[in-house]
């Protein structure tokens, strides 16, 4: 039972506020920091002593100097030294002077403590500096039976300090062997990356990742706050992101451009941030504005992350240029004209605007390459030939390979062909040329797939670009000295069925028709690429067409013929049939069949929308009323 007079807010108010775990807090960042990577440790004392120095001092003349014995490391520069004040706060967890100086390396102030990762077995870190003219020795001792307690700080005045002596030199000593070894492993993968000269153990450290760009003749690019270059490489193509000299992430280009989410494979993530595709590349780019996390492991996807990603570009946009001036006709040109696709639109819909920038110079070269050719025609065309060139409301036709460029042997309005090369560089993405010249001319037909496409076809006759009577495949009507007696034979046996005045009623009726007769008939299609079973047509032959019918008065009647294909294998196996009952058959057939048979003869028919459950089922209905009366 509780006291009455217990007050559990007073038991938890804290006079100064919040209140810090001093200990926990070391552990967890001589322990977590950097992933728990120990030999991190001692590249933060790299990057402390190349901080050291006075701003104005150019980091390739900044020195600093490694040396190792067996158990211990040290480091030494020659900047300013300390102050007290500097001393002070390195004495105190997550003290910096630094102020997230952009000139500074460092930055959080908590680097220094990764030294005391427990699995370094660091027994002793020494800070010897110049301090007020005055040599100090700051000396922090780990617990060796609890190695991620808070070191015990013991301090010494030396001496007054001479010429000899300048900056700064940090000492660590180990209980393991293993450990220098492990921060060594790690300063070499570091360094390479610094602009200052490194010495170790009196040797200069190998060139710098800088060194070998400007030896290998890269293309460097500098802005106030980030530099980098891009250099040509076979094998990758690829980015290395540093801030202030430290490598943050390394990944394809493709990853810098969409973020990491939602990304497709293909140059769709390119075209996010409008970052051009040229493999083969190598990136480096240094930026002091980026905003990372304590343990610099990933990068904050804000502005400033946006506004490298825009340099990136504008470098790769460079690079891209310099090959179109080598090679119009590279396969660049395809995957960036897709890549940029809007930005063209934009530009050949309002050409007097000319910009100076190195993007809108790169959109006008990928708008004038001539990589196209038109159908029929040898000479290559470009984008902005394809604009100026194509009438006004009509779509722009291509055909990726060369396909259906015959579709309805050219009778549908349109100025050209466009035949598009094939991609080699990259396998395009679904819908690749579909979605490249829909977004460079608002309006175009792939016809390589409008057979499979109803919906475009019906647009297209619309709008008055395809007429209607093209559609329709070319029928020939049998007549009936052209067919032979056991063809004759199975058509009478089917009119006979067809003249009685139920069966006529129930096909007007589900039909919609308004006809005094239906007589069956055979027929052959000329297009080859169309297996038709049945269809409905109208006496000279042509395809029965219930919209033209509409505009003609209820009274006229049309006699209509049912065609049945004659080469169709099930029209002739019932043809070869001995069954007695074999129209009975046919016509239930037809009833299933009719509705998709007459979408292919007229496909802006509205007989799209007939029900054929409902005519399969009546036609049986009479069918079976028929047989009963006949065996009564």
């Amino acid at each position: 039972m509780m006291p009455a007079d217990f007050n559990v807010l007073e038991q938890i108010t804290k006079p100064h506020g919040f209140e810090f775990n001093l200990h926990e807090a070391f552990r967890k960042l001589a322990t977590s920091q950097f992933g728990g990577n120990p030999g991190r440790g001692f590249c933060e004392l790299i990057q402390n002593a190349i901080d050291s120095y006075p701003l104005n001092v150019p980091l390739p003349e900044r020195k600093v100097e490694i040396r190792t014995s067996p158990e211990k490391i040290s480091i030494r520069d020659e900047g300013e030294g300390m102050t007290i004040e500097r001393l002070n706060l390195l004495a105190t967890l997550g003290g910096t002077d630094k102020d997230d100086c952009p000139q500074k390396i460092g930055k959080f102030g908590m680097g220094f403590f990764s030294i005391f990762n427990p699995n370094l077995q660091t027994s002793k870190v020494q800070v010897r500096t110049l301090c007020d003219s005055r040599i100090v020795v700051l000396d922090f001792v780990v617990d060796e039976t609890d190695p991620t307690k808070l070191p015990q700080l013991r301090t010494k005045l030396l001496r007054k300090g001479s010429k000899s002596w300048r900056g700064s030199e940090i000492t660590v000593h180990f209980r393991s062997h293993a450990s220098v070894e492990i921060c060594w492993l790690e300063t070499r993968k570091f360094v390479r990356y610094f602009p200052s000269p490194v010495f170790i153990n009196g040797e200069l450290f190998a060139e710098s990742v800088w060194e070998e760009a400007r030896r290998s003749k890269a293309s460097f690019f500098e802005e106030p706050t980030r530099h980098g270059f891009l250099k040509s490489n076979d094998h990758r193509h690829s980015i290395s992101v540093l801030c202030k000299y430290e490598q943050i992430m390394h990944c394809e280009i493709a990853v810098l451009s969409s973020g990491g989410h939602n990304m497709t494979g293909d140059l769709r993530d390119f075209k996010k941030r409008g970052v051009p595709y040229v493999p083969g590349t190598f990136t480096l780019v240094n930026d002091n504005h980026l905003n990372v996390t304590v343990s610099r492991d990933s990068i904050r996807m804000d502005q400033a992350y946006a506004a490298l990603v825009k340099s990136v570009a504008v470098a790769h946009i460079n690079e891209l240029r310099q090959i179109i001036s080598r090679d119009s006709a590279s396969p660049l040109v395809l995957a960036n004209q897709f890549v940029f696709a809007g930005q063209i639109h934009c530009h050949l819909g309002a050409p007097q605007v000319r910009d100076t920038d190195p993007v809108s110079q790169a959109i006008v070269e990928l708008a004038d390459c001539p990589v196209y050719r038109l159908a029929g025609q040898d000479q290559k065309v470009s984008l902005r030939y394809i604009w100026d060139h194509r009438s006004r409301g009509n779509p722009v036709f291509f055909s990726p390979g060369g396909l259906n460029v015959t579709w309805l042997g050219g009778a549908f309005e349109h100025d050209f062909i466009v035949l598009p090369p094939d991609s080699t560089i990259l396998r395009p993405s679904d819908g690749f040329y579909d979605q490249l010249f829909f977004e460079v001319f608002g309006d175009a037909v792939n016809l390589r797939t409008i057979r499979e496409n109803k919906d475009l076809i019906q647009t297209l006759v619309r709008r008055g670009i395809v007429q209607p009577e093209l559609l329709s495949p070319k029928c020939k009507l049998m007549g009936g000295w052209e067919a032979t007696e056991e063809e004759q034979c199975f058509l009478a046996e089917i009119n006979e069925i067809l003249a009685l005045p139920q069966v006529g009623d129930m096909i007007q009726q589900n039909l919609h028709l308004s006809t005094p007769a239906i007589q069956a008939t055979l027929f052959s299609v000329q297009d080859g690429e169309l297996v038709i079973a049945t269809g409905l047509f109208q006496n000279d032959g042509q395809a029965y067409r219930p919209v033209a019918d509409q505009t003609e008065p209820a009274k006229v009647q049309r006699e209509l013929k049912l065609g049945l294909m004659r080469t169709h294998p099930l029209i002739q196996h019932l043809i070869q049939s001995a069954d007695p009952h074999r129209a009975f058959y046919t016509l239930t057939f037809l009833a299933h069949q009719l509705v998709n048979c007459q979408r292919l003869l007229v496909p802006d028919s509205s007989f799209r929308n007939w029900l054929v459950s409902k005519l399969g089922r009546n036609l049986r209905e009479v069918l079976v009323d028929v047989l009963l009366a006949n065996n009564a």
